[in-house]
């Protein structure tokens, strides 16, 4: 569906989206930077833009959307989703 939410929202609203899918919690949110690809295609497509791009994504819907005044954000291991 993430992928899915983001072509709706670049068809019906002109917006190229950057979709990210969240798992949150009140004690931890965890969002991968790559979504619903192979492993291979996650190696190929990891790279410092995308976890920088990922990460602002987050910390601005976590202050926004979240009322999380300060988010800190860690950088974890590969995992592809």
């Amino acid at each position: 569906h993430t992928e899915f939410l983001g072509e709706l929202a670049e068809r019906d609203f002109g917006v190229r989206a950057h979709p990210v899918m969240m798992l949150w919690s009140p004690e931890l949110a965890v969002v991968p930077a790559t979504i619903h690809v192979s492993v291979r295609q996650a190696l190929d497509d990891l790279n410092e833009d995308l976890i920088v791009d990922t990460g602002r994504i987050v910390a601005r819907d976590l202050r926004e959307r979240f009322g999380v005044a300060s988010p800190r954000l860690a950088v974890s291991g590969l995992n592809p989703h």
